[in-house]
């Protein structure tokens, strides 16, 4: 570490955009060599995309870690004190009203562009690599466990670690906490599909943590919102038609789900930001832990 300077002065939000790419293009490199030894059969069509999400978490986890240990980060102040039981209970069911909002914010934003241009509309969300193989094929299992590893275990961990745990952090440090919570939550939100959606996601996670003082939570929380959805996934792959395919026109006919949901959701959103900007501790975690990786 450089003489002079805490550890979030070390880390540069630039390292991390480097270090996510050089992960990416590791992923992608390792995951098109094991496609064309293994996975050369139609049905495993989708698992490249498991494979790659499993090599990408695995990399960038590593690279991050030792961007962490090189700036003298302990894992005790970045991640903070274990949470109670009664902390844990409290946001139970946060995953819940989040999905009504990504559903509300994924209709509301997608449904009026698919009229401008359709195409895009179809590639980025109706023909999306899926959570569940919906192919009926004997090994579809290997392929469902690999995505769930992908992107309900390892994902959740990564994304709280980069984007709450170091650029909120070292954002809100190096400007203010405003900003360390908006810059993190958009450079979150332009990483997937629904941006608006995972931009409010963001933002709550950040609450969350700085609330808590521990990156356990917006983890959990966020492990439990990837589940839901993976395993309504696999609702839709056992009760529903696997070769049923979205198209465009029927993705409009749905039109009012997103409105029907944004109704739904609003009165939550309201009581949510509400209680949490009567916060009186609005410091992140960082800030409140000392150099042995206890809170003050």
């Amino acid at each position: 570490m450089e003489p002079g300077k805490t550890p979030f002065e070390v880390i540069r939000g630039r390292s991390l955009v480097w270090r996510g790419l050089l992960a990416l293009i590791a992923a992608l490199i390792i995951g098109a060599y094991v496609r064309a030894s293994w996975l050369s059969d139609p049905p495993w069509e989708h698992t490249f995309y498991a494979i790659e999400g499993v090599l990408f978490n695995a990399i960038l986890m590593l690279l991050v870690a030792r961007l962490l240990s090189r700036a003298n980060v302990t894992p005790e102040a970045l991640v903070g004190p274990d949470p109670s039981w009664a902390t844990l209970r409290r946001f139970t069911l946060l995953p819940f009203p989040l999905i009504v909002f990504a559903v509300a914010s994924l209709y509301l934003l997608h449904v009026p562009l698919s009229y401008v241009a359709p195409g895009f509309v179809e590639a980025l969300v109706l023909d999306g690599p899926p959570l569940m193989l919906c192919t009926p094929v004997a090994d579809a299992g290997v392929l469902n466990l690999m995505t769930f590893f992908a992107a309900v275990l390892t994902g959740p961990v990564v994304e709280e670690l980069v984007f709450r745990g170091v650029l909120l952090t070292r954002w809100s440090l190096k400007w203010n906490l405003s900003v360390g919570i908006l810059g993190s939550s958009a450079a979150f939100g332009l990483l997937h599909i629904d941006v608006v959606g995972a931009f409010f996601f963001g933002c709550v996670m950040c609450l969350v943590y700085i609330e808590t003082k521990s990156l356990v939570v917006p983890i959990l929380v966020h492990v439990t919102y990837n589940g839901i959805c993976w395993i309504l996934a696999g609702v839709d792959f056992v009760f529903g038609d696997p070769e049923a395919t979205l198209t465009v026109a029927e993705w409009q006919s749905q039109w009012w789900v997103g409105p029907v949901a944004a109704v739904v959701v609003a009165p939550w959103v309201i009581w949510f930001l509400k209680n949490r900007f009567r916060l009186t501790d609005w410091r992140i975690p960082y800030e409140t832990s000392d150099p042995n990786g206890g809170s003050n």
